[in-house]
This record gives C-alpha cells, sequence and structure tokens, in this order.
C-alpha cells in the first residue's frame, strides 16, 4: 500500500475495490483532489473526512462479509465513471491462468471494473502469487501494474513483467 500512491495523480478518478490491502492503501492516499469511486463501506468511512476528495460510491446490492455493494445496480453505475486507475486485490495471481477470486459475485463485479478501467494495479503481496482461486476475473495482461512485496519470487516478477506488467516491488 505504501508504494501504490506513486501512482496516483491530481484530478484523476480512481476506483478502491473491498479488499483488506486496497483498504490499507487509504492510510496512504496522498493529500490531492481526486474523484474516489468504489463498492466497499470501510473505504469511505475510511476517506470521509478529506475535503480534497470527491467520494462516489457505486451502490447495489450490500454483501455484508466484504461491507461492499455488489451485483447488477453496482455494475451497471460502473458506465457511468472514466476510471483512469484501479487498484484491486484478489485471492491470487497465476501468470498462465491470470487473476482469481473466491467470491463469484465479486469476481464479476471486478471484472466490469476490469472492462471501464484504463490502468489496472493489482496489489497483492507475496502468499497470493502463482495461487488461482475458484473464480478468475482477469488476464495477467489486463494488468499495468503488480504492487508486492520483497519476498516475491523474482522469477514470478520476471515471468510477468516478460508479459508487459509493470512490477513495483515495496521495500
Amino acid at each position: 500500500a505504501r508504494a501504490a500512491p506513486s501512482r496516483i495523480q491530481a484530478n484523476k478518478t480512481i476506483f478502491l475495490d473491498a479488499s483488506p490491502t486496497v483498504l490499507t492503501l487509504t492510510e496512504f492516499l496522498p493529500d490531492l483532489p481526486l474523484t474516489i469511486l468504489t463498492n466497499a463501506l470501510n473505504v469511505l468511512t475510511a476517506l470521509s473526512d478529506r475535503p480534497n476528495l470527491d467520494l462516489m460510491c457505486t451502490g447495489g446490492l450490500f454483501d455484508t462479509k466484504s461491507r461492499s455493494f455488489i451485483g447488477l445496480t453496482a455494475e451497471k453505475s460502473l458506465q457511468r465513471y472514466n476510471i483512469h486507475r484501479a487498484f484491486l486485490s484478489g485471492s491470487g495471481l497465476h501468470p498462465e491462468r491470470g487473476v482469481s477470486e473466491s467470491n463469484a459475485r465479486q469476481a464479476a463485479f471486478k471484472e466490469r471494473v476490469i472492462s471501464y478501467s484504463e490502468d489496472v494495479i493489482f496489489m497483492a503481496d507475496h502468499t497470493k502469487l502463482g495461487r488461482k482461486a475458484s473464480f478468475f476475473f482477469a488476464e495477467t495482461t489486463d494488468l499495468s501494474c503488480l504492487i508486492t512485496d520483497k519476498e516475491a519470487d523474482t522469477a514470478f516478477v520476471a515471468e510477468l513483467e516478460g508479459k508487459g506488467v509493470e512490477v513495483l516491488v515495496e521495500e
């Protein structure tokens, strides 16, 4: 989460998903004028006292486990926005199969977010790299950037970079 703010520019629309990893990013968000689009109640709460942010919520069916909004209403609301940069996490990132999630509705929603995003950043610690969960929502090549930790396998990092994905390793 500490490396992610280097990818944020003023006056842009960024999407923050409902993952604990991306929620941590809110602690390091730069003091810039931004539009924050999210489906995560926790993100809205964490950023509610920041006057330089325009906070937008997708609405939709509330999922109590993830404290987020999902479903058709949430997905359809994304059509209204030009998402400059999306910050997502998931249950796994496999170099051949792509990005996966353990919840089918979350996966479907994240797939839709990616389709409306100019730049997609996947945030995951080394334990999620090489893993496959039940539901895939993105190809590896859909990602612009992976932000991970220093324990990430160097061969995995090299393979992603070979596929055109920028990799930022947080020290």
